[in-house]
């Protein structure tokens, strides 16, 4: 698990595991813990990560954006899908 700062006081804050966020004994402020899918995927194994990339060449439409039924045009794949990576990218990772 990272270090997280408090950035009221900055003091190191614990992790709660039950309510999934950080909290300062000293101040009493609460960080919650929001990854988004990049940061999933740069904390995944590398197996985790070969199964992910598996799943993506073989249905990329639906592994990320489910947006096959939008994204297909006269057989081909739109060419703004790169569009749609970054902004999943930077989205919220689902639990």
């Amino acid at each position: 698990m990272e270090i997280i700062r408090c950035k009221r006081c900055d003091m190191i804050m614990d992790y709660s595991p039950y309510f999934k966020h950080f909290y300062c004994v000293v101040c009493d402020n609460v960080q919650h813990l929001i990854k988004t899918n990049f940061e999933v995927i740069k904390d995944m194994t590398e197996e985790e990560l070969a199964k992910f990339l598996h799943r993506v060449a073989h249905d990329d439409c639906n592994t990320c954006c489910d947006n096959l039924s939008k994204c297909l045009r006269n057989n081909a794949i739109e060419p703004i899908c790169s569009n749609h990576y970054i902004t999943w990218l930077k989205s919220e990772a689902a639990e």
